[in-house]
């Protein structure tokens, strides 16, 4: 019989849906989608912001991106993990930037992305600025960096003390990669690792499979994202984790009739 080990993911699927839905409600839509995913299961959400970079260019896109945060706070309630993820949209703009956290910080934001490029010198400046005022937030970055750059700037993300997430890409990465700057992250006690994936079913179970030997990775990300080749039936989400099972390989086998599916719409298989 299988052993079958527990993973908590957070979904990742919350987008600018206050902009991109047809006749959409503002934050009320944030509010919506929020509460549907709580209600899907899920402990946990990663909230897209850097809306002043894009959808909602200047100040009044930063008051968005704090307006939208809180809604989903309210929405989801307080016994819930929120992230966030900027995709570097507050490059170049640090006021912002702490306008930002200094809005949000209340209202316990899990871990920020990428809310600036890599530059570690701004994120001490922001952090000791937010402790001033006895606020914090804790930093995440890591998916951009290469696995060949990865070695030449991981100590230094960690020594810096900036940086409590790194997140390394695992279908840029691999496996053994990852698995081996988990283990390397062990020195560092205020350091957790949590794979970035996007759009890859096969990365969030290669994720959860580190997850469950790695106690230094506290979730995974979720992507609700399924590759229609493939069969994974031992896997389940239920109560807001995935259960592992220890079937060989990656537990998961090839759907029938993939053939004429790879040629209707082909993927790579890795």
């Amino acid at each position: 019989e299988s052993v079958i080990v527990r993973i908590v993911p957070y979904d990742g699927t919350l987008y600018f849906a206050d902009f991109v839905y047809p006749n959409s409600n503002g934050v009320e839509r944030i509010s919506e989608i929020g509460k549907r995913i709580k209600n899907d299961g899920y402990r946990a959400i990663k909230l897209k912001v850097g809306r002043c970079d894009k959808w909602m260019p200047g100040v009044a896109g930063v008051e968005r991106d704090i307006d939208a945060f809180i809604a989903l706070r309210e929405a989801v309630g307080n016994n819930f993990s929120l992230m966030t993820d900027a995709n570097n949209g507050y490059r170049d703009k640090p006021d912002w930037a702490l306008r930002f956290l200094k809005a949000c910080a209340p209202y316990n934001m899990y871990f920020m992305e990428e809310l600036i490029p890599d530059n570690t010198e701004t994120y001490k400046q922001l952090r000791d600025t937010l402790h001033a005022e006895n606020l914090h937030i804790p930093i995440a970055d890591g998916e951009s960096i290469w696995m060949e750059d990865m070695m030449d700037v991981f100590h230094g993300y960690c020594e810096s003390g900036v940086y409590s997430y790194i997140q390394p890409d695992i279908p840029t990465c691999g496996f053994s990669n990852i698995l081996r700057i988990a283990r390397m992250a062990e020195k560092y006690p205020h350091v957790r690792l949590i794979p970035h994936v996007w759009q890859s079913q096969i990365g969030l179970l290669m994720s959860a499979h580190i997850a469950k030997i790695q106690r230094n990775i506290p979730f995974v990300e979720d992507s609700r994202y399924n590759e229609h080749v493939m069969l994974a039936p031992d896997y389940v989400f239920n109560g807001g984790q995935w259960f592992v099972p220890e079937n060989p390989g990656w537990g998961v086998s090839l759907a029938p009739g993939y053939e004429e599916y790879l040629e209707e719409s082909p993927i790579e298989l890795t």
